[in-house]
């Protein structure tokens, strides 16, 4: 583990059950309702990133879809901060957001899956 691993911590967002609301709408021929819900979703990471950089003075290293992933100085990380991210998220887009935290982005990945695997809208670190 390198030294900037080490004093940081990275973060991934994934959606809960995006794509089964999207194939819903699709399947069913509501576009109105597909464009409404994209747009939220955009919304909704634009307003992660936002709260992210300003709270926890994050770095963003990529977020498109429903997906996000930053790093933060491990003295600027708080929980409250991602429960309020997850809170937010949900009132723009109707729908839960999972993350995983870790030192590195592996184990960042793998606290996600475990995130996911465990309900929806958890923070594993």
């Amino acid at each position: 583990m390198s030294k900037s691993e080490k004093k940081h911590f990275y973060l991934i967002g994934d959606g809960d059950d995006i794509r089964k609301r999207m194939e819903f709408y699709l399947l069913n021929s509501d576009f109105n309702a597909v464009s409404h819900f994209s747009k939220n979703l955009v919304d909704g990471i634009d307003t992660i990133k936002e709260i992210a950089m300003s709270k926890m003075n994050a770095k963003i290293i990529y977020a498109a879809g429903d997906d996000i992933l930053f790093r933060v100085d491990k003295n600027d990380y708080q929980r409250t901060h991602l429960e309020y991210i997850i809170d937010i998220f949900l009132k723009n887009t109707g729908n839960t957001i999972s993350f995983g935290v870790g030192e590195n982005i592996e184990a960042a990945f793998l606290n996600l899956r475990r995130a996911k695997a465990s309900g929806k809208g958890k923070i594993v670190e």
